[in-house]
């Protein structure tokens, strides 16, 4: 009989401030509970993150292990330092490096590990095992100021390396796989498009709960619930917010949620200020789950202007949910959202400020933003996704 395969997942150090990839890794977790009878799946955590915790504790069958359940046994130390005397000596006269096992390499071998998966765009330094990543973006390609001189020189020479030492690839859309098989060269058999299904998302907890009691100070807003990275084009959208109202006379009521990077929360904070924007536009920072949930549940609108997204976790949100939304014209979102009706150039202040204008004040409109999302749903949630990593897995030898 055959044995079972043994999967490792990658994810020491997943935090809430790995934003979407941590919800990726999370649906990744729901996903791998349903197929443990057809593999065995080790989850490398260190940290104690509550949603990553949550998913291990209500299936056991996913097996959380840490880098300091693997300390060296007193044996091994003394063994460890006879092979460095002897493999030092020997190396004088070989000049062949001494590598000695790490930790991670332990961790392999001790459980007979088959694949190591890491979920976002990262490899750790391994031995005999076979290798899958998933690429999200490569968005410094396309927006290379964005990104300091610094991150730039290190995912053009990381990510190429990753890419190569993968054996497979995997993207959540198929204009990611393009980017991977034009800028890396990487053979195209060996990407796979797989969007996770989202059929049980964190919101479901608390759907027919009472909406939570807000600190806010609108009656009425529109939210955008997205960490103040560059791509994520706050600065676009607070200026749509100026233009409609020195334009149009209009004031609408925003609500961002998420996390600030220094450069954006002088950047951001600043624009709002000189724009005397403070009364219309309210940061809440990160916010609970909770929260969230009853943001989506009380806004009347969402809005999602980024300029490069390899999947939107709050456009897919809204849609799910049941919340009026409109998104930018780019990558992946125009392919998740459906219909160009919703959708404006991300690059152009008048036209997000028109559609800002459209889901603020007509209500068909948002009746026919919930009606389009009903028509999307489906297709989210059944996305074939289980049925890909399985046949991946099983094939990957």
């Amino acid at each position: 009989m055959t044995r079972k395969k043994n999967i490792l997942f990658y994810i020491p150090t997943l935090s809430q401030d790995f934003g979407g990839i941590r919800q990726y890794s999370a649906g990744l977790l729901k996903l791998f509970s349903e197929i443990t009878g057809i593999f065995n799946f080790f989850i490398l955590h260190d940290g104690n993150d509550e949603v990553i915790m949550n998913l291990i504790i209500i299936n056991p069958d996913l097996k959380q292990i840490k880098f300091s359940d693997y300390p060296l046994t007193k044996k091994e130390r003394l063994r460890d330092k006879i092979n460095y005397v002897y493999n030092r000596t020997k190396n004088l006269i070989t000049k062949v490096p001494y590598n000695k096992e790490s930790t991670l390499d332990r961790i392999i071998r001790i459980n007979s590990i088959d694949i190591l998966h890491c979920p976002y765009q990262y490899l750790p330094k391994v031995k005999n095992v076979k290798l899958l990543t998933t690429m999200h973006d490569v968005q410094e390609l396309y927006f290379p100021d964005f990104f300091s001189a610094e991150e730039r020189a290190y995912r053009a020479v990381n990510y190429l390396n990753f890419i190569k030492k993968a054996d497979k690839v995997l993207v959540s859309y198929d204009h990611v796989k393009k980017d991977i098989e034009k800028f890396f060269k990487k053979n195209p058999s060996d990407i796979i498009t797989l969007l996770l299904k989202m059929d049980n998302l964190w919101y479901k907890k608390y759907e027919g709960h009472k909406i939570k009691n807000l600190n806010i100070k609108f009656d009425e807003f529109l939210l955008y619930p997205a960490n103040f990275w560059k791509h994520k084009n706050h600065e676009n959208l607070v200026k749509a917010i100026h233009y409609l109202k020195q334009k149009k006379n209009l004031s609408v009521n925003f609500i961002f949620t998420g996390d600030y990077t220094i450069d954006s929360e002088n950047k951001i904070s600043k624009l709002i200020n000189d724009f005397d924007l403070s009364s219309q536009i309210q940061t809440l920072g990160i916010v609970d789950e909770e929260t969230l949930y009853s943001l989506y549940k009380s806004t009347l609108g969402v809005v999602i202007p980024t300029i490069y997204e390899a999947g939107s976790f709050p456009l897919m949100e809204s849609i799910l949910i049941g919340v009026p939304v409109i998104c930018s014209n780019v990558t992946s979102l125009p392919e998740t959202i459906g219909d160009e009706d919703f959708t404006f150039n991300p690059k152009s202040i008048e036209d997000i400020a028109n559609k800002i204008e459209q889901l603020w004040k007509d209500l068909d409109f948002r009746k026919k933003s919930l009606h389009n999302s009903s028509l999307q749903s489906q297709r989210l949630i059944e996305t074939g996704a289980k049925d890909i990593l399985i046949d991946l897995y099983s094939n990957l030898n």
